[in-house]
């Protein structure tokens, strides 16, 4: 067990170090290990406490997690897993993290850990290349603040695994739309496939960002030629994917057998989408504010009547929900100035100047925007504003740091000042209505 968690330490120091800008090493490096030194006993306090959430998700999955590793070619052997499983992506890790370190669930977790702090450094380079190094350092304390994470570090779910690979994915595309690389086309298409093991319906916001990003780059493409062979191959790679989703036996090869994780039109994900719209219970005219929240339960007095999950699930959302929302008000306020950029136009009358806001479309905020909304539009879809849309949370903490670091004082102080008084009236109003 010890050892495991070592290289899962040893693991992330070698990423934070090749990461990192020369002389940003130190500072990664020394946050990283102050994240374990920090996490490791956290997490032992909360694993001896709640093993367990109650739901028989994480129970299921440290069962499979001891299914044998037999040979190298059984180790990626996907279909092991299909009775029990319809994405075998995380049992398939934590069988593998089993057959060095044993059935344990401490380790486990802390695998959770380490899919936090590779989520930092993946943000320390986004945020570095949207504003640099100041704003990545920044990024990435901000990342492991991330409380609304936090919970699904103490039990044994797939989401951590999800959002970093749907962030990485971020990363690709924001350093698509600057260099065009290799690199940045190796990210996209390694985060894609992984995570087609992890949550089939997540690759379509995958298909639909880069199209819409691709799209994007062709409208300020001056070259011709080179915007049709854009186009071309990126209509290829959507089709040929879609494709594979569509099809059974592509699918099978990675594992992935239910009906429900295809894409077809009788039974498939398409036809699930609508079944879990229909059947969701949540407010649909509060739905954008309970988005924004991500989690309300722990304003709600009664969850703190008995120290259970749920109750800690309430908990890690308060740090949010009181600092980070007048921020990313304050935040989106300020990007969007800087994204729209004033035109002088002339109107018939060669006289009469006037002045439109152009949205500048080469700004990489702009792929945040797109990722933020299409979760959205997902959520709204099934009806879920808190496990579906995790991995939007850390965009939404960009530009909540955004608004700390380049808006305004008075703006930021404004925000600020009337969040905390409306939530408070709110939760007075609300608290004095319930003694009655």
């Amino acid at each position: 067990m010890i050892e495991t968690i070592i290289f899962f330490i040893f693991i992330s120091l070698c990423c934070a170090f090749f990461v990192a800008e020369k002389d940003d090493r130190s500072f990664l490096l020394l946050l990283v290990s102050t994240a374990w030194l920090l996490g490791l006993p956290l997490l032992s306090l909360v694993n001896n406490s709640f093993p367990f959430s109650g739901d028989i998700d994480d129970w299921n999955y440290f069962q499979l997690a001891a299914t044998p590793i037999h040979s190298l070619s059984d180790a990626f052997n996907f279909s092991r897993f299909q009775s029990n499983s319809v994405q075998p992506g995380y049992p398939w890790l934590l069988s593998i993290v089993n057959h060095f370190s044993g059935h344990d669930l401490y380790t486990f977790k802390s695998l959770n850990i380490l899919f936090l702090i590779l989520l930092s450094l993946v943000w320390y380079r986004i945020a570095t290349l949207l504003e640099g190094n100041r704003f990545g350092k920044g990024m990435a304390c901000a990342v492991l603040l991330c409380t609304p994470l936090w919970f699904y570090i103490f039990i044994l779910r797939k989401d951590l695994p999800i959002v970093l690979l749907h962030n990485l994915f971020i990363l690709g595309l924001i350093e698509y739309r600057i260099k065009n690389s290799v690199q940045s086309w190796l990210i996209l298409f390694s985060s894609t496939i992984l995570l087609v093991l992890f949550r089939v319906p997540l690759v379509l916001i995958n298909l639909l960002l880069i199209s819409a990003s691709i799209i994007i780059s062709l409208i300020t493409e001056k070259k011709t030629i080179s915007a049709i062979i854009k186009l071309l191959v990126i209509t290829g790679l959507v089709t040929g994917t879609i494709f594979v989703l569509y099809n059974p036996y592509y699918m099978s090869k990675f594992g992935i057998f239910s009906e429900s994780r295809q894409l077809n039109s009788s039974g498939g994900m398409i036809e699930m989408a609508h079944s879990i719209h229909n059947s969701s219970t949540i407010n649909r005219t509060l739905f954008p504010l309970l988005y924004v929240l991500t989690e309300i339960s722990g304003l709600n007095p009664n969850t703190w009547q008995n120290i259970n999950v749920q109750w800690l699930r309430g908990i890690t959302a308060i740090p949010w929900i009181i600092l980070g929302i007048p921020l990313l008000c304050a935040g989106l306020i300020t990007l969007i100035r800087n994204i729209t950029t004033n035109v002088a136009t002339q109107t018939y009358n060669p006289n009469f100047v006037i002045k439109q806001n152009k949205i500048n479309f080469e700004n990489q905020w702009i792929v945040l925007f797109l990722f933020i909304l299409t979760y959205f539009f997902l959520s709204w879809q099934v009806g879920d504003t808190t496990r579906w849309r995790l991995p939007d949370i850390p965009p939404l903490y960009a530009i909540a740091l955004y608004g700390w670091y380049f808006s305004s004082k008075t703006l930021r102080n404004k925000c600020i000042l009337i969040w905390l008084s409306s939530i408070g009236s709110f939760l007075t109003i609300f608290y004095l209505l319930r003694e009655l």
